[in-house]
């Protein structure tokens, strides 16, 4: 047997012997066996991919400066995303150095299912085709494409956090470039006599002896906390998505404010808190007060949140957070997310909507950051839109098909169709299509309807972008690498 048939034999029987474990531990264990170029690295709080890649090209000189950056991916993983195009939301990403990544999925039960008839398949037949049509864990596909644009690429990805005994789908990660970044221990993070190596991530632990008071009932999905060291540039990271539905159970609604605010209505809490918002609110307090008592228990004064927080930056509860949590300010005032609608109440939208995604940052003892001259990464403006424009844009000035879209429109079809006809799984012990000719037609007609059909509706003008790449645009805000550091 060749080497490379001695590795995939290793990799089949080893997901055989992990068959039996959670999908989530199979997610973790088995992805190195498949692909091994990438190291995988499972701890209980986080998944490490590509560590010891990323390790190895660290340098602590050369560029100045660190492009810190935050974007929600929009359910990755999930059916409402299926067509997104990788290469160009990550040729996106490839532009910073460090990216808090929200909106993560797991792996799903039908592609677990799927690989497992795979595995099942191979270790019977020893057919290598069947390894390579598995589904990957979402994440895993966003870095390897981050990958080809640079090797050195690596994830610290949050494990599955479990609040009031909900099992919540969405992870966060930090997308980090291996020659620029590299982890260190959080301190935060090193508890329970737990390694250094295990102690750079975790979800936060927002007790009552470290905040002072109760905050259990707060979190919808806890935020994920890492420290990272940059040059003479070292911090600790801390990412969200903040919850953005409110619970309406009136006791429940009095317990999340009491423990967040000290009130027992939101309406003493001013504009922009409402019954819908409230529970947002109360996150992003407790997140804010989590952050000053990190300053105060621990060595790092460096602290950084980026997120998605499902709250717009207008509103002057904003500031009382801030100042609260000694000092902090919120970075970026701008919208963040896409507006499918060409107009609004008359009034051209340019695709913008609403301004949630932020940066926390203290000015004073962060100063390495340029954090007032944060912005948004408008990607479908511009030099930025012209590889996604000249692959899928159909439409002329007019809103009208033109005929070089016709044969764009055709070009992309086609491409999805076959790549459609193309993916293979497992039944009655033989590998086959994995849809149907008639599947893939209403597939096709769907992807022709969201991606192509959109752009010519007002309604929809923008809808692409969504499509393509994703709800939100990225944020990022530049750091010095050379500046002395005092902590």
């Amino acid at each position: 047997m060749n080497i490379l048939g001695i590795i995939l034999a290793y990799a089949a029987n080893a997901y055989a012997a992990l068959s039996g474990m959670s999908a989530e531990r199979v997610d973790c264990e088995w992805v190195s066996q498949i692909t091994p170029n990438t190291t995988v690295e499972c701890y209980d709080q986080f998944v490490h991919y590509n560590a010891k890649v990323a390790s190895s090209a660290y340098r602590a000189r050369g560029q100045s400066n660190l492009k810190v950056a935050s974007f929600n991916v929009l359910y990755q993983g999930s059916k409402r995303s299926r067509f997104k195009d990788l290469s160009l939301m990550t040729e996106i990403m490839n532009d910073f150095d460090i990216i808090s990544v929200q909106e993560i999925l797991n792996t799903d039960s039908k592609s677990e299912a799927h690989n497992d008839r795979l595995w099942k398949y191979y270790n019977e037949t020893q057919d290598q085709e069947a390894l390579k049509h598995f589904d990957l864990p979402p994440a895993v596909l966003i870095l390897n494409e981050m990958r080809k644009h640079d090797p050195s690429w690596a994830l610290i990805l949050s494990r599955k956090a479990k609040v009031d005994g909900r099992n919540d789908i969405e992870e966060v990660g930090f997308f980090y470039r291996g020659s620029m970044v590299k982890p260190v221990m959080n301190e935060h993070c090193a508890f329970g006599n737990r390694s250094k190596v295990e102690s750079i991530a975790c979800a936060i632990r927002p007790t009552k002896t470290l905040i002072g008071r109760d905050v259990s009932q707060v979190f919808g999905r806890y935020p994920f906390i890492a420290s990272f060291k940059s040059g003479n540039f070292d911090f600790a990271f801390l990412s969200s998505h903040i919850v953005f539905g409110s619970p309406s159970d009136e006791e429940l609604k009095t317990t999340i404010l009491q423990q967040a605010f000290g009130v027992s209505t939101y309406e003493d809490l001013g504009v922009g808190v409402t019954s819908s918002t409230y529970a947002r609110w109360a996150e992003m307090k407790v997140v804010a007060d989590f952050m000053k008592a990190y300053k105060k228990n621990y060595h790092e004064q460096d602290v950084i949140f980026a997120g998605d927080t499902n709250l717009e930056g207008r509103f002057p509860l904003w500031e009382t957070i801030a100042k609260d949590a000694g000092g902090f300010e919120l970075e970026i005032l701008d919208p963040t997310t896409i507006s499918v609608n060409k107009y609004r109440r008359d009034v051209e939208t340019n695709g913008l909507a609403s301004n949630y995604d932020h940066f926390l940052v203290h000015p004073q003892d962060t100063k390495e950051c340029d954090a007032k001259n944060s912005s948004v990464v408008y990607y479908h403006q511009g030099e930025l839109a012209r590889g996604l424009n000249s692959r899928y844009l159909v439409r002329g000035q007019s809103g009208t098909l033109t005929s070089v879209g016709k044969k764009k429109w055709k070009r992309a079809a086609d491409k999805y169709e076959a790549m459609m006809g193309s993916l293979l799984t497992v039944r009655n012990n033989q590998l086959t299509p994995m849809f149907s000719e008639e599947d893939i037609a209403l597939d096709l007609q769907i992807y022709e309807g969201r991606i192509f059909e959109t752009q010519l509706q007002e309604s929809t003008y923008y809808k692409l972008y969504q499509e393509l790449i994703s709800d939100h645009f990225p944020i990022v805000m530049s750091c010095s690498r050379t500046q002395s550091d005092d902590d």
